[in-house]
């Protein structure tokens, strides 16, 4: 036999409200989380990559640049720092926002939105920069420029066509009705 305490479901604190303690819901059904949530946060895992990427080789960079005696090594110091700024926050902001998507924090799906209106604004500026008068824009140059905006606009696409929804931010928000042991 087990030495282990055997723990009645309808005495266990930490046991949520809306579930009893076999884990199902109250109609008994387990609750279903959306796949499309899970896919959000896989797109943001994605899209922290190349930025946690690049900032670590410009942490690189600092670290072998420091052994080098040159005239331009202070434009150098400035020009990383920027760039690691400039890559760092919004990797480390995918990331948090990927994570606290699979958790399902309400505060995630607030940056999520935050990341999202970013990068809607960095699709503009691509398209706005390359196809400005002053710009010979080559035709060959033409797809990859749609394949660059294409993928900047990708992640605002899928946030803010999934994540507005309310079916899916229903999934973010906790009904729980508490019962009060204080007499009234």
């Amino acid at each position: 036999m087990s030495d282990d305490p055997v723990i009645n479901p309808d005495d266990n604190p930490y046991v949520s409200p809306a579930m009893d303690g076999a884990g199902q819901a109250e109609g008994g059904l387990k609750a279903k989380r959306s796949g499309w949530i899970l896919a959000v946060a896989v797109m943001n895992f994605i899209y922290s990559i190349i930025p946690l990427l690049y900032a670590g080789l410009m942490v690189i960079s600092i670290v072998l640049g420091m052994f080098q005696d040159s005239e331009a090594i202070l434009f150098m110091w400035w020009s990383i720092i920027l760039q690691l700024c400039i890559f760092i926050f919004p990797g480390i902001g995918f990331l948090f926002a990927g994570l606290g998507l699979l958790y399902r924090k309400q505060w995630s799906r607030i940056l999520s939105f935050i990341m999202g209106l970013l990068m809607t604004g960095c699709g503009v500026l691509v398209i706005v920069f390359n196809f400005w008068p002053g710009v010979q824009l080559d035709p060959s140059s033409m797809l990859p420029l749609m394949v660059v905006t294409s993928i900047i606009l990708a992640y605002p696409i899928l946030i803010f066509s999934v994540l507005l929804r309310k079916k899916y931010a229903a999934e973010f928000t906790k009904n729980i009705a508490t019962k009060s042991k204080q007499p009234a």
